[in-house]
């Protein structure tokens, strides 16, 4: 009877045994794929990293090859842009800091502003251009080139220029 319960308990034992080291064999496996998914995703940052500072790199190169026109045409359009995007907070943080302690306090009286007072799809016209110092001055007239029906908008933008692609601008406000 001895034997009979020492061969099960053997057997409990022995089937114990495997049990745990499956269980461990389990769990480094997942450990495993955990770590290998850290590392894709970690790899992924750094590519999107690399490509943001590689896209960055480019568009400076761009604009330095530009002349004062086309550059100040380039930073304009990109305000305009997030305009249309409703990116209205990357939009508010290019305008110069005076013009917005005097005209827009905060990114929701900007938003309402631009909402009440720009297209929703902005077409622009460059019609002039002078340079005052630091300051460039652009005369744009903005239209909805998808409604016939709205009002011309001639809006004169100021922009400063502190380094390429580093830049504050404002605009006539009515």
């Amino acid at each position: 009877m001895k034997k009979r319960k020492n061969k099960k308990n053997h057997i409990l034992l022995f089937l114990v045994f495997l049990t745990i080291l499956l269980l461990i064999s389990i769990l480094i496996k997942i450990n495993d794929t955990i770590n290998e998914s850290k590392n894709e995703t970690k790899n992924k940052k750094e590519n999107v990293s690399n490509e943001v500072v590689i896209n960055n790199e480019s568009i400076n190169t761009k604009l330095y090859s530009m002349n004062e026109k086309n550059r100040m045409q380039t930073y304009f359009g990109e305000f305009i842009t997030f305009v249309e995007n409703e990116d209205y907070d990357t939009a508010y943080k290019l305008l110069n800091n005076n013009f917005k302690s005097n005209y827009f306090s905060n990114v929701d009286v900007f938003k309402n502003y631009i909402i009440e007072k720009f297209p929703k799809y902005i077409g622009v016209n460059y019609k002039n251009i002078e340079r005052q110092g630091e300051l460039y001055v652009l005369t744009v007239e903005l239209f909805n080139p998808l409604d016939t029906d709205f009002q011309t908008i001639t809006q004169r933008v100021v922009i400063r220029e502190n380094s390429v692609n580093d830049y504050t601008l404002s605009f006539q406000v009515q």
